[in-house]
């Protein structure tokens, strides 16, 4: 059962993987520790889904379930 839905917008994040240019994964930051520094590389906005962290980004949608688990929505393609 879907509790809500919302579309992305900076913020609803739970944190940020962070990427060097190569790709190679650096480390990943809960949005709360992020005061504390955070590497000069390219960052991508994550949700914790109960499979994993998932990237979100604009136009995309984050629906909860009553357990409280996040999914992503990837809404591309539709009008």
């Amino acid at each position: 059962m879907v509790v809500s839905v919302a579309l992305y917008r900076e913020g609803l994040e739970d944190g940020f993987e962070f990427h060097s240019i190569s790709g190679q994964f650096i480390r990943y930051i809960p949005k709360e520790d992020m005061d504390n520094g955070y590497p000069k590389a390219m960052r991508t906005p994550v949700v914790q889904t109960p499979e994993g962290r998932k990237p979100v980004n604009e136009g995309d949608c984050i629906i909860t379930d009553k357990q409280g688990h996040r999914y992503v929505c990837k809404l591309d393609g539709i009008h």
